[in-house]
This record gives structure tokens, C-alpha cells and sequence, in this order.
């Protein structure tokens, strides 16, 4: 399950005792909630199509590039979700790296490249050991790759 970070919409402002909500005209930041209302709802085509709008005028946001892999994923277009995490890894901020290899990891075990998957785990977790997930499927991919090398070594 990919993981996808919410954007903030609404600018919440106190005057003279009433709070009143303001609504901020951010075109990206409609363009990604409309993404992720449908990735939510399993509609990935139309997630993908709202977070490369978005893209479009925030050409540099890591957070959409990771949007854009997790719809990809989501459609089964592993090619293409490998590239869109791999360039959420240009984030400075550590969770969204972490997140993105996690999800990388992700990627490359539906690919069968399980050492490539391996790795991204475990660069996950030296960003982040408490991950679990991580964890979980760092564990399920070593066995994997142990059963691999008995297999190889018995028709040896």
C-alpha cells in the first residue's frame, strides 16, 4: 500500500473572535486533493491525469512525483512508477525519501528484481528503522532470495 502525504487547502483565519475559513486559490494544490480524491476511490487513470496536471505548474515538487508513482503503481505500470519514485528520491526531507524507496521497494519486487527490492527496503530503513512495512517486507524478500539460492544450488 503506497503511502501519500495530504496537502493543506484551507487557510483557517482568526478575526476579532470569529474564525472564518478562507479558501486559498492554490491550482496545484486543487489539482493533487482532486488526485488523491481519485486514488482513493481507485480511479488511478484519472489520479495520474490530475497529479501530472499538477506537475505541470510545480514541475520540482517531489511529494507529486511520488503521487504520480503510487497512481502508476496502482495501474500496474511498474516501468514508469520506478521512474517517479526514483525522482521523489531528489526530496531533502527525509519521510518522502524514505517513503519513496519504501515505495521503490515496492515496485521492484512486482518486477521480480528481488536484491534491487532488497536494497530499497534497507535504505528505508537507515532512514527510518521503525518502519514496519519495511521491515515486513524486507523480511519476505530475503526468504524469497534464500529459497532462490537453495533452489539454484540444488539443480546445480
Amino acid at each position: 500500500m503506497s503511502r501519500i502525504v495530504r496537502l493543506a487547502l484551507v487557510a483557517v483565519v482568526v478575526t476579532g473572535g470569529l474564525i472564518s475559513c478562507e479558501a486559498v486559490y492554490d491550482p496545484v494544490g486543487l489539482r493533487v486533493r482532486e488526485g488523491l480524491e481519485h486514488y482513493e476511490s481507485g480511479r488511478y487513470d484519472e489520479a495520474l491525469a490530475a497529479f501530472r496536471e499538477a506537475q505541470i505548474d510545480a514541475p520540482n515538487d517531489r511529494q507529486i512525483a511520488m503521487n504520480i508513482g503510487s497512481a502508476l503503481f496502482g495501474l500496474g505500470k511498474f516501468d514508469e512508477a520506478e521512474e517517479a519514485f526514483t525522482e521523489a528520491l531528489g526530496t531533502s526531507q527525509s519521510a518522502l525519501r524514505s517513503q519513496a524507496l519504501y515505495n521503490l521497494g515496492n515496485t521492484r519486487f512486482k518486477q521480480q528484481q528481488l536484491a534491487q527490492a532488497a536494497e530499497s527496503y534497507e535504505r528505508a530503513l537507515e532512514i527510518d528503522p521503525n518502519d514496519m512495512d519495511a521491515k515486513h517486507n524486507l523480511e519476505i524478500v530475503q526468504l524469497l532470495l534464500n529459497q532462490d539460492r537453495k533452489s539454484t544450488r540444488l539443480n546445480s
